[in-house]
């Protein structure tokens, strides 16, 4: 393998002479010929030889002065040879590249397909994307010559997409070109436009004539005579002002068709005849003067110029009869065309490039630091601009961020107010119950103390002692009732305020419980002829598992609470109906509550089920996200179930989901992993 150093020689030798090709010191294409021949004698056995063979081949190839194909080929097959010995994969790709494009020229199109072939396989084996490109390329054109215009645009389609992923600008809008020019062919002007647009606007060192001819021709097919006009003319003076004849006549040719189909007959002959000049000066001149002529007959003919019109179909007649010997060469014309289009890009691209290299050089390095100096002042100003602006921006949005934070948290303990709000009732129930044990037995003890006071005054030891037994167990329930009057206000006070974000050890079936029953309590305080069962269907096995109790519970509360909302909603449709008027299967309906838990391997799983009408399918989607509710407007803030799917999934890595039949109920799944 060639060293850096090799490769930059290389280059350097083959850039300085097409530097001087193209500023005239090479008076003849036969001196770069023969520069290339001497460094090919003067290198050694490996890769760079490789190049030059293919460099020369290619040289040989596109000429138009001295096309050789036979001496192209020749060069190919040495490039090839070399390659295979040194196992030059790349190089390999690169000479049956130049073959398949050497070969076309034949008049048996097998080698080429062979030769593309071969060389689209190699390169997606050893993944040279360019390569790839460039085999593909020649693939697209062989369909073209066999008339086959979709499989041609699926290769095109494949190297564009390989041509965007390495980012290469010039293959890319060859490739565009040619992609918007067969969308033409296939009478698809839109897809045409839209392609022909892209290779147009990507602005390399020059306008790409190719796409402007083609993009005129697409303003001719839309009767856009204007339009059409200026496109031609644009890619006319690239032509002339690189003095490529023959597509020369081509814009000449385009133009006057436009004129023509006008009936523009003056100006139409004009620019035939100047396309027929410039064709006849013009590499495959025999082609161009069997094409122009023949309009220019016609148009003659169509002004009354018959010595005329028979002049031109005589030429036309002529150059016919000689290309009949030539009939596969004509068929492969239109495939040279492309090709040779894409290489001339490629080529003054590079060649522009390099003069621009070899001109900085002259200039020396003072312009060249200057010129770098000045470009990293102007950098460090736009570079300060931009982190101005962007320090800016990246104050507001953590201003706004700090500010939803804060609105957020306002949001959260309101909510959680909400509902300790409607909870009051419950808590009250609840905290009665072990109130009126501690007053009842309060009372009791009073009684039995002064009951043994007088025992004492009368000596009967045994009735005191029987007495003191009574106060004994009376005041463990007052303990126990008071303890669990304590737990409630505890529990509503862990409720109320911010959590400690701390898990702990809890008994999830008594959170559940405790919870469940408050706030049954606490809508039958609001709603007196609400009434619903309650079932429980809860594992012991599970014990205390760590969660953060505070934000379980309000997760556990908010789900009842909305299981209670449905089924008490289900119960006054049903009591406002009418038995003669109840939907099928609600006769007789009864609100019911589940609250179940079970341990699933690593999970442990809290259902909150209801009989209620379920949830719109259409709606189910859209139940966790903020601010949505089912409720109506005043009745839910729609932050409940979004809250509880935040602390569920966020601050416990478990899930919530929901299972529900619109009509028959929902069922809430909360799953904690422990």
């Amino acid at each position: 393998m060639q060293t850096n150093n090799e490769l930059f020689i290389m280059k350097y030798h083959l850039s300085v002479l097409l530097f001087l090709l193209v500023i005239g010191k090479l008076s003849a294409q036969g001196s770069i010929v023969d520069s290339i021949k001497s460094l090919i004698d003067k290198s050694k056995a490996d890769t760079i030889k490789v190049r030059y063979l293919q460099e020369l081949a290619e040289i040989y190839r596109v000429s138009p002065d001295m096309k050789n194909l036979d001496s192209a080929v020749h060069y190919g097959n040495k490039s090839l040879t070399l390659a295979k010995n040194l196992k030059d994969q790349r190089g390999v790709v690169g000479a049956l590249l130049v073959l398949g494009r050497s070969s076309r020229y034949e008049t048996d199109p097998i080698k080429a397909i062979e030769y593309f072939q071969q060389s689209l396989a190699l390169a997606e084996k050893i993944k040279d994307t360019l390569g790839v490109i460039r085999g593909l390329r020649g693939n697209a054109l062989l369909q073209y010559y066999k008339g086959d215009f979709k499989h041609e645009l699926l290769y095109y389609q494949k190297a564009e997409y390989l041509a965007r992923k390495i980012n290469n600008a010039v293959e890319l809008r060859s490739i565009l070109g040619v992609i918007g020019k067969t969308y033409l062919i296939l009478g698809q002007p839109d897809s045409a436009e839209h392609y022909l647009q892209q290779a147009l606007n990507m602005k390399l060192n020059d306008e790409d004539p190719f796409s402007l001819s083609h993009m005129g021709r697409l303003k001719l097919y839309r009767q856009e005579y204007k339009n059409a006009l200026q496109y031609f003319n644009r890619a006319l003076a690239i032509y002339q002002a690189k003095n490529d004849k023959f597509r020369i006549a081509q814009c000449y040719y385009d133009i006057a068709n436009q004129y023509e189909e006008q009936n523009k007959l003056d100006s139409a002959l004009k620019n035939y005849l100047l396309a027929f000049e410039a064709g006849s000066q013009g590499t495959d001149s025999l082609y161009t003067i069997e094409g122009v002529s023949e309009y220019i007959a016609m148009v003659y003919e169509k002004l009354n110029n018959l010595p005329q019109a028979l002049r031109y179909f005589k030429i036309s007649y002529a150059a016919k009869a000689r290309l009949k010997t030539k009939e596969n060469l004509s068929k492969l014309l239109n495939l040279e065309f492309d090709e040779k289009e894409r290489k001339r890009e490629a080529a003054a691209t590079k060649m522009e490039y390099r003069s621009k290299v070899r001109l900085y050089i002259t200039l020396g390095a003072l312009a060249i630091i200057s010129i770098t100096s000045f470009s990293l002042y102007r950098n460090n100003r736009i570079k300060k601009k931009t982190n101005v602006v962007l320090k800016k921006q990246k104050d507001a949005i953590e201003n706004a961020f700090s500010e939803l934070k804060q609105t957020q948290a306002q949001l959260v303990q309101s909510e959680k107010m909400a509902s300790l709000g409607e909870l009051t009732a419950g808590i009250a129930h609840e905290i009665q119950n072990p109130l009126n044990f501690v007053n009842n037995f309060s009372e009791v003890n009073q009684e039995l103390l002064v009951e043994m006071k007088n025992e004492i005054d009368k000596g009967n030891i045994d009735e005191v002692k029987a007495i003191v037994n009574d106060i004994i167990d009376n005041e463990e329930k007052i303990n126990h009732h008071g303890k669990r009057a304590d737990a409630i206000v505890k529990g509503m006070l862990q409720h109320s305020r911010n959590s400690s974000g701390q898990k702990e050890p809890t008994d999830i079936n008594a959170l559940a419980d405790e919870y469940l029953r408050l706030a049954y309590h606490g809508l039958r305080a609001k709603d007196k002829s609400f009434n619903a069962t309650l079932k429980t269907y809860y594992e012991e096995t599970i014990g205390n598992i760590h969660i953060i109790p505070q934000d379980i519970g309000r997760v556990i509360l908010n789900l009842i609470t909305n299981a209670f909302y449905a089924v008490n909603e289900k119960a006054n449709l049903v009591r406002d109906s009418g038995n003669e008027n109840l939907p099928a299967g609600q006769a007789g309906y009864k609100p019911t509550v589940t609250v179940s838990t079970k341990r699933i391997g690593n999970k442990v799983e809290i259902k909150v089920s209801d009989n209620g009408n379920g949830i719109p399918s259409k709606v189910v989607d859209k139940i966790f996200q903020p601010f949505f509710t089912t409720k109506p407007t005043g009745k839910g803030t729609g932050l409940g179930l979004s809250m509880s799917y935040d602390i569920i999934a966020k601050g416990h890595g478990g899930e919530l989901q929901v299972e529900t039949t619109e009509g028959e109920g929902a069922t809430f799944i909360i799953s904690l992993i422990v």
